[in-house]
């Protein structure tokens, strides 16, 4: 082969390398949904606030399944089985067991489990 055919091959060549941008890879349509779901959940546990009630919480969670104490209650988010959060409350003295007027003293992380099976 001719060595100036071969250069104007070679340079030709490490010209297409080097012009070639990779584009970002778009997130899938698939994962939209359950990335719509993560934020949801998100934003309603960080509107937990301590001192709101209990009916205040469980308008966006619901209790989750497993033995549960008035003091301790865990609870699953309302769109998905697999999202819980654990609260402690300040009990009501003049009231029953799991009062809607409970004072939320303390919660846990946002986690992912399998909802408990008794």
């Amino acid at each position: 082969m001719n060595p100036l055919v071969r250069t104007t091959c070679i340079f030709i060549f490490f010209a297409m390398i080097v012009a070639y941008e990779p584009q970002p890879q778009r997130a899938q349509s698939t994962n939209a949904p359950r990335c719509e779901l993560i934020t949801r959940a998100l934003s309603d546990y960080g509107q937990i606030k301590i001192g709101d009630r209990r009916k205040d919480l469980e308008r966006r969670f619901r209790h989750g399944g497993g033995v549960q104490f008035p003091s301790t209650t865990r609870y699953t988010y309302v769109d998905s089985e697999f999202l819980h959060v654990d609260i402690e409350y300040q009990s009501d003295p003049s009231a029953q067991a799991f009062s809607p007027n409970d004072v939320i003293t303390r919660k846990s992380k946002l986690y992912i489990d399998y909802e408990p099976k008794d």
